[in-house]
């Protein structure tokens, strides 16, 4: 769960950011130059969109921990589902 823990973090700094890329360009001073403001703008969309991103995955996988971690039996039966960038595995033994 850990690693759950890191990549909701993660993305709660990204959405961070897109917020203050976000309202340094909603705040800019009457007359800035586009070029003072153009690379937060263009930041605080895929910022946002990858924070939100890694946030939902973070706590799913957290919720997966924890329904694992309840459901652990005391006799002997074991589960592990493990999220890598290129699928999910299920493993159990019975």
């Amino acid at each position: 769960m850990s690693v759950s823990g890191a990549v909701t973090v993660a993305g709660a700094v990204m959405l961070g950011l897109a917020l203050s890329d976000r309202s340094s360009v909603e705040g800019a001073a009457d007359g800035a130059a586009w070029s003072d403001v153009s690379g937060a703008y263009d930041r605080a969309t895929p910022l946002s969109a990858v924070g939100l991103a890694a946030i939902g995955v973070g706590l799913a996988g957290a919720a997966i921990g924890v329904v694992l971690l309840l459901g652990q039996g005391s006799d002997g039966t074991e589960t592990a589902v493990a999220l890598s960038p290129t699928g999910l595995a299920i493993r159990g033994s019975f």
